[in-house]
């Protein structure tokens, strides 16, 4: 007999550049047989200095984040690792329970809209419904935790979203109400036919997709 044949493994190359100021990443995301796996780079600006940053999320195939890697590649070279149970634990790498996130099923990388498709893939939500959740919020350059709650509405879905946006970006997945319930933050998200960002407003655009 031959090898076995493995299943083929889909990858998605997207670049986002920030809204206003200087800032680029690009994310590569592939969806394996057991796993979801997006690595990234990014380069932003904070208090008019230069940082860049490389993260890599791990997911299960109902998109629960299941383990979180960041480093700063400059300034002080700071780095964080934290994993989850998928149902709300979350422990360092060398297994020490963080009390602090408990109850939190997502991310919140200020740094990138990317965390938001993961949330919206794992809630599966129709036209006109809405859900909240508990998210670990994590700021950049300045590596630092806490919590943030949050709620995400389907305002519509496939081609009822039809709303105007960047050349040859169609947002076949949907539009989508973001609602940061701690800050007041509100804003509209369109999502791609693979369930990723095209826009954030004022802070994040993709330039490029493949």
């Amino acid at each position: 007999m031959g090898a076995p044949v493995r299943a083929q493994w889909i990858t998605q190359d997207v670049i986002w550049t920030a809204w206003q100021q200087p800032g680029l990443e690009h994310l590569q995301l592939t969806e394996q047989e057991d796993q979801v796996l997006a690595d990234s780079l990014l380069i932003g600006m904070h208090k008019q200095k230069p940082f860049r940053v490389r993260y890599t999320i791990v997911c299960d195939l109902q998109w629960q984040v299941r383990r979180l890697s960041l480093d700063l590649l400059s300034g002080g070279g700071q780095a964080i690792e934290l994993w989850s149970d998928g149902n709300g634990q979350w422990t360092t790498q060398s297994g020490f329970a963080v009390s602090a996130l408990d109850g939190c099923l997502d991310l919140d990388l200020a740094v990138t809209p990317f965390p938001h498709s993961l949330a919206i893939r794992r809630l599966a939500l129709n036209p006109g419904e809405s859900a909240e959740v508990k998210a670990v919020h994590l700021t950049v350059p300045k590596i630092k935790l806490q919590t943030s709650q949050q709620r995400y509405t389907c305002l519509a879905t496939g081609s009822e979203a039809n709303v105007e946006g960047n050349a040859g970006d169609k947002p076949e997945g949907g539009l989508y109400r973001y609602e940061n319930l701690g800050t007041g933050i509100q804003v509209e998200l369109r999502l791609d036919a693979k369930g990723l960002v095209i826009d954030y407003p004022e802070a994040f655009r993709r330039v490029w997709s493949q």
